[in-house]
């Protein structure tokens, strides 16, 4: 049986990453376009991460819920706003970390 806190924090956990799961894709090819603002962007150190992973990180004590949704809104505001500047994400939610 699942208790309020553990449902709360899978729950959110699922949402972040649903939410910005696609955020930072990019082809792996930039063309003839050279180098561009992509390439100062650090790696996202949850890239490869499946929920499975963010789960066992979180039993562990490793990671919290609140430290996964920090560094996906990290990650939002290094590929959205600054770097490439994609605006893919319009908008996320003030209460996310709440």
């Amino acid at each position: 049986m699942i208790d309020r806190r553990g449902f709360l924090g899978t729950t959110a956990l699922g949402g972040a990453a649903l939410a910005v799961g696609s955020a930072g894709c990019a082809p792996s090819d930039m063309g003839t376009r050279g180098t561009t603002d992509a390439s100062r962007v650090p790696p996202f150190e949850l890239d490869e991460a499946t929920v499975d992973d963010l789960q066992a990180a979180m039993e562990s004590g490793e990671r919290s819920a609140r430290s996964i949704v920090q560094a996906y809104l990290d990650r939002i505001e290094a590929m959205n706003r600054q770097g490439p500047a994609l605006h893919a994400i319009i908008e996320t939610n003030p209460e996310a970390l709440d």
